[in-house]
């Protein structure tokens, strides 16, 4: 008989991680796998409880009166099959790298099957990586696909650092309504006005056919009343976009009266 002792409580730290890597294993054996998910032609056996569980989107699925419940097989339209891979593994392992190369096919599908955690980390990776020369990318990014996180980092970088974003290529792609919000932000940093008339000047020159009509209003939201009078009369005024528009070349020279 065995003496009267205190319990043990036993446990065996190792066995969270066994299991899940078991788990991973067992998806190469077709008889121990209950779900394959297909996605662009290639075939991925897995468990249905590893997805429900890392995944709203298959919780949804598995738990309902879908087709798909009771389904061996899942086709899912729309997904890259190797990010759905990289999900797949992450939701066996826990582990994911992302780089610049795969981040945004991440947010795409992570967001689209709602894996929640993959997205919310691709996010954070994504708003460490903004800078001049792709923070408006990654702003019109983040609004398509639904991150306002992202859109909010992006924006406030643009405004702190306009100077410097305005030199970059992506600046002259800037649709007009958002370049105008960011000339009216009062948060806007800048030197002086000249970085915004030269912003202006920049962007209505890149497609000046369709722009030039649009130059008086940008004119009007730069505080040119800031400055010189010698740089209205000697620079701005002699510019050949100002000289092609009747209504900028008035506005400026009463801008020089005033």
């Amino acid at each position: 008989m065995v003496r009267n002792i205190d319990d043990l409580d036993f446990c065996l730290s190792s066995h969270p991680q066994s299991i899940l890597e078991g788990l991973r294993s067992l998806c190469s054996q077709p008889k121990l796998v209950d779900v394959t998910l297909s996605a662009g032609g290639r075939d991925f056996p897995c468990h249905r409880g590893i997805l429900a569980l890392c995944s709203h989107y298959f919780h949804s699925m598995f738990s309902g009166d879908f087709v798909e419940s009771i389904a061996a097989r899942v086709e899912l339209h729309d997904v890259d099959p190797s990010v759905l891979s990289q999900l797949l593994d992450f939701a066996y392992t826990g582990k994911l790298t992302i780089n610049k190369n795969n981040v945004e096919g991440l947010i795409c599908t992570s967001s689209q099957l709602q894996f929640h955690t993959v997205r919310t980390v691709c996010s954070r990776y994504l708003q460490h990586q903004i800078d001049a020369t792709n923070c408006l990318g990654i702003l019109e990014f983040g609004e398509i696909h639904g991150c306002p996180e992202v859109v909010a980092k992006a924006w406030s970088f643009l405004l702190e650092n306009f100077e410097a974003v305005q030199q970059q290529e992506e600046f002259l792609m800037l649709e007009k309504d958002r370049l105008v919000a960011c000339l009216k932000d009062e948060d806007l940093h800048i030197r002086d006005d000249r970085s915004c008339v030269e912003a202006v000047l920049a962007w209505v020159g890149h497609c000046k056919d369709s722009r030039i009509s649009h130059l008086r209003e940008l004119l009007g939201l730069v505080k040119l009343s800031l400055l010189t009078e010698s740089y209205l009369t000697e620079n701005l005024l002699k510019e050949p976009l100002v000289q092609d528009s009747l209504e900028s070349k008035e506005f400026v020279e009463r801008m020089c009266r005033e």
